[in-house]
Order: C-alpha cells, then sequence, then structure tokens
C-alpha cells in the first residue's frame, strides 16, 4: 500500500473547522435562500437572492468536502476519492449555471 505522509493533528483540526465552516454558510444560503454581498477588488458584489443562492448553498456544500481529503489513509484513496469529487464539483457548477 502507498502511505502517505503523516499529516499533523493541527492540520487535521484546521480542515475540518474548515470544512464545518464552509458546508454551514452553505447550508445557511440553502435554507434561508440568502447569500450576503462581497467586497473584492473590483468593487461590490450584491446579495444572491431564491434560486441562485440556493445553487451557490450546494456548491459550497460540496467544497467543504475537499479539506476532508486529509483523512483518508492512503494517497491512493485520496487520488479515486478526490478525482470523484473534483469531477462531481465541475459538473455540478456548469449543470447549474447553463441548465
Amino acid at each position: 500500500m502507498d502511505q502517505k505522509p503523516k499529516i499533523s493533528p493541527l492540520a487535521r483540526g484546521l480542515a475540518l473547522l474548515i470544512s464545518v465552516v464552509v458546508a454551514a454558510v452553505g447550508i445557511w444560503a440553502i435554507f434561508t435562500e440568502y447569500a450576503p454581498g462581497g467586497s473584492t477588488r473590483f468593487g461590490v458584489t450584491p446579495p444572491i437572492f431564491g434560486v441562485q443562492a440556493t445553487q451557490y448553498g450546494f456548491i459550497l456544500v460540496l467544497l467543504s468536502l475537499l479539506p476532508l481529503l486529509l483523512f483518508f489513509k492512503t494517497s491512493n484513496q485520496v487520488a479515486i476519492y478526490g478525482s470523484a469529487l473534483g469531477a462531481l464539483i465541475v459538473i455540478s457548477i456548469f449543470y447549474l449555471v447553463y441548465f
């Protein structure tokens, strides 16, 4: 088996915390159908309402699964599940944007 190098408990804890926070924001956007605006270097982005906020929340929930790849035992598992998750994210983004 191809073993991954050891990852510190602090890094695993931070990855778990990031995952929980991003998933919570996504779930909040899904249930409230509201996503707050933000500030970028190009200006202020307006808040998102309705179906677009639900789609945004769905994408955030999928993205929150990425940091959890640190918890797999072997690099082969990370490659398989990471590729599947990446393909699912890309497919869902294109589906939600174009359909």
